[in-house]
C-alpha cells in the first residue's frame, strides 16, 4: 500500500501481540492498526478467527504493565518468506487502551521525529 493511502504514518517496531492464544510479532505498527508475522502453520486458524469477525488483540508494550486490548479487522495477507504478513486495523479499544495506544504513537513519533501535529 502506498503510503498516500495510508492515513497514519508507520513505525518499525518489533512488539508481541497475543490473538486468541496464538502470539506473533508486529513488523509495524501505527494509530490505526499494525502489520503482523503469522506463521504458515498457524494461519489456518489465524484465517478462521478472521473469518469470525473482529480479531481480538492484547498487544505487549515495553516497560508497561497494562497491555493494550483491542480488536482488530484483516485488510490484507500476504505470502512471506516461512509465513504471512497480515495488516489489522483497529476496529474497537477496550477502557482506556486506545488512550494508552495514542500516547505510546506519539512518544515514538517525536523520539522519531515523525511528529505531524
Amino acid at each position: 500500500m502506498s503510503s498516500e493511502k495510508r492515513r497514519h504514518p508507520r513505525v518499525a517496531r518489533q512488539l508481541t501481540v497475543d490473538i486468541d492464544g496464538l502470539e506473533v510479532f508486529t513488523t509495524n505498527i501505527s494509530l490505526g492498526g499494525m502489520q503482523v508475522e503469522c506463521p504458515a502453520l498457524r494461519f489456518h486458524a489465524f484465517q478462521r478467527l478472521a473469518n469470525a469477525g473482529p480479531i481480538p488483540l492484547c498487544v505487549r508494550l515495553p516497560a508497561r504493565p497494562v497491555p493494550i486490548l483491542s480488536q482488530g479487522a484483516v485488510r490484507y495477507a500476504d505470502p512471506a518468506g516461512d509465513g504471512y504478513l497480515v495488516g489489522l486495523e483497529f476496529v474497537a479499544f477496550s477502557a482506556d487502551s486506545e488512550v494508552r495506544w495514542g500516547n505510546y504513537i506519539e512518544e515514538l513519533e517525536s523520539l522519531l521525529g515523525l511528529s505531524t501535529g
